[in-house]
């Protein structure tokens, strides 16, 4: 069980992330998750601070993608104002589309991080993928359902110890 629940980067915070420092270990491209990661649960629509992030990580050389379980059209919705590539409907944490989104850009494994707020989707997915996870906080909007329940689980790693703060820091800006 050692790091199969224990991200490679953790933060609080993806605001306070210096993408260059990821740049420089060779990261090309960024994955990124909507909800709880980059706006709150169910944003139709990214914000400023979504802009910024995304900003931050195309000004340090790298590409980024929106990789989200929505549906495509919610993606779209979210990702247009912004011109942002997504691939919506990704079905995380499996990861055949994934691969396909990856290939048609030429980007291996290796390239790619993945960025998300959960450790049975987002972190799964990176594992499947063999790429590099960083987990942010969750922003903490309502979640019901599935997605409860799977944050229970969550809880219940957390206190066998596979606490996502037990991974190397992101580095900070």
């Amino acid at each position: 069980m050692a790091k199969l629940f224990i991200p490679d980067y953790y933060t609080e915070d993806l605001t306070k992330v210096a993408w260059k420092a990821m740049r420089e270990q060779g990261i090309v491209h960024v994955y990124l998750d909507i909800d709880n990661t980059l706006e709150p649960q169910g944003a139709r629509v990214a914000g400023p601070r979504t802009a910024m992030i995304c900003e931050a990580i195309e000004a340090a050389g790298m590409g980024v993608s929106i990789l989200s379980n929505a549906a495509e059209s919610r993606a779209e919705e979210f990702c247009q104002p912004l011109n942002l590539d997504y691939l919506g409907l990704a079905a995380k944490p499996l990861v055949h589309k994934i691969k396909g989104h990856m290939k048609v850009r030429s980007l291996k494994a290796d390239q790619v991080l993945l960025v998300g707020d959960q450790i049975f989707t987002d972190l799964w997915c990176a594992r499947f993928l063999g790429c590099p996870v960083l987990l942010q906080d969750s922003l903490g909007g309502k979640e019901t359902g599935f997605l409860a329940f799977k944050r229970k689980l969550e809880a219940l790693l957390v206190k066998l110890g596979q606490d996502p703060k037990k991974a190397a820091p992101a580095p900070l800006a």
